[in-house]
């Protein structure tokens, strides 16, 4: 790529990208839908069963799909054409999404939860590789954190907007039918996103193998030492999220005193909190990103997630709890923007689909194993222990993953102009 100037890496640069804009919107309106079911599925299991187990088992069923079909659906997604997954994707989502309001039984919301999320391992490896193809490299960081604020905005109104129809309507359900509107309004807005002409195909080859393709995904990754703790570090990010997801609810329930009619407001609310801290997070790290080495954002970011992890598992105030998830969120960011730009720097385009895939694969690997852990301390009772432990594998991973990460040979302002 040419070397790009200084205007063109602004925000401003990033917002008159047209497609990019239409890929954002779409994805913020679609993430809307999911912040809605992230707090209600959740509560609705929960509700029909009173069962902790369930609630897992429910988080669990997200995953597996990433786990098998992940790292397979790589292969193809390099294959095929992105704009067609991207616009096929968002319309079945939203007819098996709506489908979840007409059924009573746990397993069919079960079932409908597993295709949905069979999809979505196909779709966010998709969703990452494409800002590449869509922004310059300059734009990658800037992208991203527009991306993860959207997503996280998305998440604050869905979060409480989740808890304005629970309060008002007093059905868990009906904020379902919005979720499947949002993946239709992406559908219309990915349908319209004009991408790059693809390299046409060699057919003078013989195409490898399918298990060779993967493998050739497999082999950059493992090779690769810097991606390696890239990838790492995704995994905590996740680990961490995932306990976040099972131990909030279980938290509210456990630790703040609250009366049933407030344990779900107040779930929503520190859903929402962190989202928020989030969202700002990444675009002050936009903001900073020329004069601050990412290390020392990633630096930062874990060391005070461990502390606050530390604090929430002490404390039983519902109000600083609100707090607490806020900064959470905030920190949060530190990782989440710096570790994506990373990613998206080092994977070549033409493995792009099975790198992404693969990571994805491993990344719900470490969220089954974080919501086992964490359902089953929270589920006895001791949500805060299990925060306290959270906090503890943070502050001992947060020493590998910087120094794996290290670059000893450029400063910030080098940094910026590589990219």
């Amino acid at each position: 790529m040419s070397v790009t100037t200084n205007q063109s890496s602004t925000y401003r640069a990033v917002l008159r990208n047209s497609s990019f804009m239409k890929l954002l919107s779409g994805q913020t309106v679609s993430q809307l839908g999911d912040a809605l079911s992230f707090v209600i599925i959740p509560l609705l299991i929960y509700e029909m069963t009173h069962s902790s187990t369930n609630l897992v088992l429910g988080f669990v069923i997200e995953s597996l799909p990433w786990i098998v079909l992940g790292p397979l659906a790589g292969v193809f997604i390099d294959r095929l054409n992105k704009r067609m997954l991207l616009v096929s994707i968002d319309l079945i989502r939203c007819f098996l999404i709506a489908g979840i309001f007409f059924t009573d039984k746990v397993w069919a919301i079960y079932l409908l939860i597993f295709l949905s999320h069979s999809l979505a391992a196909v779709f966010a490896p998709v969703r990452s590789l494409v800002i590449p193809l869509l922004c310059e490299r300059s734009q990658y960081v800037k992208s991203i954190g527009l991306l993860v604020s959207s997503f996280k905005i998305a998440n604050i109104s869905g979060s409480f907007v989740a808890a304005l129809v629970i309060s008002a309507v007093g059905s868990l359900r009906t904020a379902l039918w919005i979720d499947a509107a949002t993946f239709f309004v992406s559908f219309l807005l990915s349908a319209s996103i004009r991408m790059p002409a693809e390299q046409p195909k060699d057919h003078t080859t013989a195409k490898p193998v399918f298990r060779e393709q993967f493998m050739q995904g497999a082999r950059y990754l493992s090779s690769h030492t810097k991606l390696k703790f890239v990838a790492s570090s995704f995994l905590l990010d996740t680990f961490v999220l995932a306990g976040v997801a099972v131990g909030a609810l279980l938290y509210t329930k456990s630790s703040l005193g609250l009366t049933e009619s407030g344990q779900s407001g107040m779930y929503a609310s520190l859903i929402g909190a962190m989202a928020a801290g989030t969202a700002i997070g990444a675009w002050l790290i936009g903001l900073l990103e020329k004069r601050i080495r990412r290390q020392t954002f990633i630096l930062i970011s874990l060391v005070m997630q461990s502390i606050i992890f530390a604090i929430i598992g002490w404390s039983s105030n519902a109000a600083a709890a609100v707090a607490l998830f806020f900064f959470l969120g905030l920190f949060a960011s530190g990782t989440k923007s710096p570790i994506s730009g990373y990613m998206a720097e080092m994977t070549p385009a033409d493995l792009r689909g099975r790198i992404y895939s693969i990571i994805n694969s491993l990344q719900r690997v470490a969220a089954i194993t974080s919501y086992a852990i964490i359902g089953y301390i929270g589920g006895l009772g001791h949500a805060s222990v299990a925060f306290l432990l959270v906090s503890f594998l943070i502050l001992a991973c947060t020493g590998p993953i910087v120094w794996g990460l290290r670059d000893r040979t450029t400063s910030p302002a080098t940094e910026a102009k590589a990219m």
